[in-house]
């Protein structure tokens, strides 16, 4: 197991916002599977709900760069919860 696997969210998305793209990734294999479970649970269709969950990420990814949100982004799959409704 790698270092950074041993980081909780917030670390990683620290790590993310200052420049570290394998950060991203490890949230996002941690998260994935919770996250695409919810939005299929949601809307009924796999091919819908792979959609929305690259959707999701995008806007977290953005969110992620754009804003100072870190004491939200530290609850990741919560984060990822409230962009799929925005």
């Amino acid at each position: 197991m790698s270092k950074e696997n041993l980081l909780n969210d917030n670390e990683l998305v620290q790590r993310f916002i200052a420049g570290d793209q394998n950060s991203l990734e490890i949230l996002i294999h941690r998260h994935k599977g919770r996250v695409f479970s919810y939005i299929l649970l949601i809307v009924k269709k796999q091919e819908l709900a792979e959609d929305i969950f690259q959707e999701t990420f995008i806007k977290v990814i953005r969110s992620l760069k754009k804003e100072n949100i870190l004491k939200m982004a530290s609850l990741f799959r919560g984060f990822c919860a409230y962009r799929i409704i925005l």
